[in-house]
């Protein structure tokens, strides 16, 4: 049991926050919420579901993510960014 709260414990010292931002076009306004998929390698790592114009925060260790947000209506976005071991803040444009 030990050895496996040492090897979490240590995962999250190695995690640094992104704190994300939608930002979406009035038209995109008419539904209530979207999905938010953070994946790294074709693999999901978090499913969200947010306002369009709503905020999140994930803890992910350094590497390469691909955000996405997807609504009913057809408004999305897509961006991917390269994390680091630090902070992080990024915005979402979404558009139909």
């Amino acid at each position: 049991m030990k050895l496996v709260f040492i090897a979490l414990f240590t995962t999250s010292l190695l995690a640094a926050p992104i704190k994300g931002k939608l930002y979406a076009e009035t038209k995109c306004l008419k539904e209530d919420t979207g999905q938010l998929f953070i994946a790294a390698k074709s693999k999901l790592i978090y499913q969200i579901e947010l306002p369009p114009r709503g905020s999140f925060q994930v803890d992910l260790p350094a590497g390469e993510y691909r955000v996405s947000y997807i609504m009913k209506n057809g408004c999305s976005a897509n961006q991917t960014i390269t994390h680091k071991n630090k902070a992080q803040s990024m915005g979402l444009k979404v558009r139909k």
